[in-house]
């Protein structure tokens, strides 16, 4: 027999032997011995010293306790105290498990439809989901109505006669309330009245939860705070929302050197004002000087633009690329504005004017009206290291040349990226993208009329990583094609809060024919990465292999970049 009595800590771990149910069920005989094993370590924690009768008979009410929450209320442990042995063994009769024969509302709040609804009738009882079906309940009360306290609970009914659940929401909500206040505190160099409109609250306007969220994240877009608190509290005539600000400094001036795998060392400097009137009107002047590629560029920002969602932009750049065999002169304005529709939702409208000057077997000269559009869904919580949700975005842009002859062409994308977390420390990433160029037909225009620089290839660190930076052209066209598929496919491994590795296998095709077969010019490459995680981004250091390389292609290329691939 067991002896009466031991310290906590002489009790082993259970193994998967050690716990049995029946009728089988792997996932909760492995849950039982996880709620064992974590009474064991507890005790092992007090120092106290307990016969094995408390040990066992605490560990069967945490285990009956856990078995109450998954449904089964009429289950039956029995423990084995092998002799000699140092620990007692489990076997289970779990018994009919409960199921949810109804599902109702109490309360002063009952709601409208049944779209709140996780659960249903038939459903067999788990604690888990009723505290998910709860907490929708509560969500949905606090996102679509203008309630100040909202308060929501659940109890439980068990029909023993036939092992059924009445499962019964009370609800207790306020009376509907509105904002009456909006202030700020820390942002004294800046317009009261902008800050009200970037907001987006209004005197008057139903108090909800995800307004005061949306007038955060809008705050945080104008550029101008570090930190935006916001304070809620209840007043006589209302809703009073305080906002504590920790602003930016207004004037910021950068300079470094560095390297990027597809453009080689480079010089960058950038000189931004983030308040010039005020108003949180911003102003920022850059420079970027490399082997191949030499930008200067203005940009004016007016966030809040009539609408605390909108933000205008007023991009000015000079250009000058040598690629290749190509050699081009590029100067561009575009004005955009961009409206965030709501969290999660973004659209883009603009305008712009391009002079473009090429130079390959002969010069050519490009006058170009330009007008983008495009639409972006972003449910991802962290843009700089994704670990789940998911984005994809459209985007449409006509160009029309208002040189002698007036050709035009289309240009649209289409692409989606999705993140997984298969564990806490594993994530699955994915990104597949449709580009085209669009000619002919009522435009009139043929591929020639389209500059070299802005027809489609692939390569490179952001697109196909082992081969060369846009070395990937269509099989019958030696400056780039229509239509390019990419797919990149990354597994990113969390080895510490500073390292990680990342495994990835990339795609691309490039043609000229809408039609043309998937697997003609298709190129793939695989390989692997590190990333060192900072505050701000991981850096990236990949190691690629092209999988069908080209007599002119390398063995293996590396690439160093701030970011994930994607």
């Amino acid at each position: 027999m067991l002896a009466q009595t031991a310290v906590g800590e002489s009790v082993p771990k259970a193994s998967i032997w050690d716990v049995s149910v029946s009728p089988f069920n792997w996932s909760l005989q492995n849950e039982l011995r996880t709620t064992v094993n974590g009474y064991r370590e507890t005790l092992k924690g007090t120092g106290l010293e307990l016969g094995y009768s408390r040990i066992i008979a605490a560990e069967k009410k945490r285990m009956q306790q856990m078995l109450n929450s998954r449904g089964y209320y009429h289950a039956v442990i029995t423990e084995y105290r092998p002799k000699d042995a140092r620990k007692p063994t489990y076997s289970i009769e779990l018994g009919r498990r409960y199921v949810i024969q109804k599902i109702a509302v109490r309360g002063n709040f009952q709601p409208f439809n049944d779209q709140w609804r996780i659960l249903k009738v038939g459903d067999e009882l788990d604690a888990v989901s009723v505290m998910q079906q709860q907490a929708a309940l509560q969500k949905l009360i606090k996102r679509s109505f203008c309630y100040y306290n909202v308060s929501v609970g659940h109890r439980v009914v068990l029909n023993e006669e036939n092992f059924t659940a009445t499962l019964v929401f009370t609800t207790k909500v306020s009376e509907p309330e509105i904002f009456s206040q909006v202030s700020f505190v820390g942002s004294e160099q800046v317009d009261v009245e902008f800050l009200r409109r970037s907001s987006g609250i209004r005197r008057g306007q139903c108090f909800q939860q995800k307004t005061v969220d949306q007038s955060v994240i809008a705050l945080f877009d104008t550029g101008l705070f570090n930190q935006v608190k916001p304070n809620v509290t209840q007043v006589d005539n209302g809703v009073a929302v305080q906002y504590e600000l920790s602003p930016r400094e207004p004037r910021t001036l950068k300079a470094s050197i560095g390297y990027r795998s597809d453009d080689g060392f480079g010089v960058t400097g950038l000189w931004q004002h983030r308040n010039i009137m005020g108003a949180g009107q911003g102003f920022t002047a850059d420079a970027v000087i490399q082997s191949a590629r030499q930008t200067v560029g203005a940009t004016i920002t007016i966030p809040s633009f009539f609408d605390f969602r909108n933000k205008f932009t007023w991009r000015n750049e000079v250009q000058h690329l040598l690629e290749d065999e190509v050699e081009s002169l590029r100067y561009s304005s575009t004005a955009t504005l961009k409206r965030k529709a709501s969290l999660v939702d973004t659209f883009e409208y603009g305008v712009g004017y391009s002079e473009l000057t090429e130079q390959a077997e002969d010069e050519r000269l490009f006058r170009q009206i330009r007008l983008p559009t495009s639409y972006r869904y972003d449910d991802v919580a962290n843009p700089f290291s994704p670990k789940k949700g998911k984005r994809w975005n459209v985007s449409l842009e006509p160009v029309l040349e208002v040189t002698d002859n007036y050709a035009a062409f289309l240009k649209t994308g289409l692409g989606g990226q999705t993140f997984f977390s298969a564990t806490p420390r594993l994530v699955l990433a994915n990104r597949l993208r449709w580009d085209a160029l669009w000619t002919g037909g009522v435009l009139e225009t043929t591929f020639n009329d389209v500059p070299f620089t802005e027809r489609l290839t692939a390569g490179g660190g952001s697109s196909l990583r082992g081969y060369r930076y846009q070395s990937i052209t269509a099989l019958d066209s030696d400056y780039g094609g229509k239509h390019r598929i990419t797919s990149n496919n990354e597994l990113r491994l969390t080895l510490t809060e500073s390292w990680g590795l990342v495994a990835f296998y990339d795609l691309a095709r490039v043609s000229t024919e809408f039609d043309a077969p998937l697997n003609e010019n298709l190129f793939q490459s695989y390989g692997a990465g590190v990333r060192y995680l900072t505050r701000f981004a991981p850096i990236r250091f990949d190691l690629a292999f092209p999988a069908n390389p080209r007599a002119s292609d390398e063995p293996f290329l590396v690439y160093v970049s701030l970011g994930q691939a994607f």
